[in-house]
């Protein structure tokens, strides 16, 4: 795998710190179609911050025979929400025809989106159940040519947008043309559109963070069916490698909420007794999708062995270092 970490950006008035994690797995083609996105709040104002809202704002232009017409919608349980290119059964406008027209690839079939995948708050007390999100608040698609009133091409005014998402909104949203007649219009049916993502409203304290992770997907001509695969494959790609560091414990094998001596035996069991591997801490993704053995490599060299028992009994007992995940997000 490899990542790249942005810099650090801030609010206007420099409460609230952002950074971002684009994470890519380089193993293998067919699962270069993604990104693992780890987004991290922090409170930098030095007093509590009540009512934050936090997400993200997406503006896809998926290639389509008319500009960047598109359309969108969702897949509930893939957290998914997409655009999608129309095809319209002419040369593309978007780009050059003789390099991508609609001979090469049919508009309908490329498709660009993010999927919601999981996040947590971060206290000095630690992570508590009540504090790891399955679901973002909501996530929905608008005209950027006439939202809220007026043209947001430039900018979202940020008032309207928190007073619409302090309401009671929910789910997904995908925008719909207010035409009675798409039949006679069907370019109605398709504009140029952005994606927002509440991932909800939150109280953080002088010392809290708030990390989120979500997978940006895109796909050149394999449809829907296509962009799922890919969802697919990054949650897959994020529970095996990334569980570790974006919701457990280094060390806590059994999923206590603490190191101690019920994972060593854990460990053991698992090594040298086929006892069960390390469960996701999350129930969201269900069997086949639960594997989280990475909480049992304490040492954090990609392995799962004796060695492991040692390092996490010389952590607790012998005042050793602190069990560590097998792969570190630099933030």
């Amino acid at each position: 795998a490899d990542y790249i970490v942005s810099g650090e950006f801030v609010t206007a008035d420099s409460a609230i710190g952002v950074k971002n994690i684009l994470i890519s797995p380089m193993t293998s083609v067919d699962t270069s179609d993604f990104f693992v996105m780890v987004t991290k709040f922090w409170n930098k104002s030095g007093t509590a911050l009540d009512n934050v809202i936090v997400g993200t704002v997406e503006d896809w232009d998926i290639p389509s025979d008319s500009g960047s017409r598109n359309s969108s919608n969702f897949d509930a349980g893939r957290k998914l929400m997409y655009m999608q290119g129309w095809e319209a059964g002419q040369a593309d406008t978007f780009c050059a025809s003789s390099i991508m027209g609609n001979n090469a690839v049919e508009a309908d079939l490329r498709l660009g989106g993010s999927a919601f995948f999981g996040g947590f708050q971060f206290k000095p007390s630690g992570i508590k159940a009540a504090d790891k999100y399955e679901e973002a608040q909501v996530s929905f698609t608008f005209k950027r040519t006439n939202w809220m009133g007026g043209d947001v091409r430039s900018h979202i005014p940020a008032q309207e947008l928190y007073d619409t998402l302090s309401g009671a909104v929910y789910g997904y949203g995908p925008w719909h043309s207010t035409l009675s007649d798409p039949v006679t219009n069907p370019d109605s049916l398709y504009r140029d559109l952005a994606m927002i993502t509440s991932y909800g409203m939150f109280n953080l304290g002088v010392s809290d963070t708030l990390v989120f992770v979500k997978f940006l997907a895109s796909e050149y001509d394999g449809g829907l069916a296509g962009i799922q695969e890919t969802i697919d494959q990054a949650r897959a790609y994020s529970l095996k490698y990334l569980c570790c560091e974006i919701w457990g414990i280094p060390g806590d094998a059994d999923v206590g909420g603490s190191v101690n001596i019920l994972d060593v035996v854990y460990i053991i069991n698992f090594k040298y007794k086929s006892g069960p591997g390390v469960k996701w801490p999350s129930s969201t993704y269900g069997a086949g999708n639960d594997n989280c053995d990475a909480l049992m490599d304490a040492d954090g060299n990609g392995a799962v062995n004796i060695l492991d028992v040692v390092y996490v009994i010389n952590y607790k007992y012998k005042s050793g270092p602190a069990p560590k995940c097998p792969y570190v997000l630099d933030f």
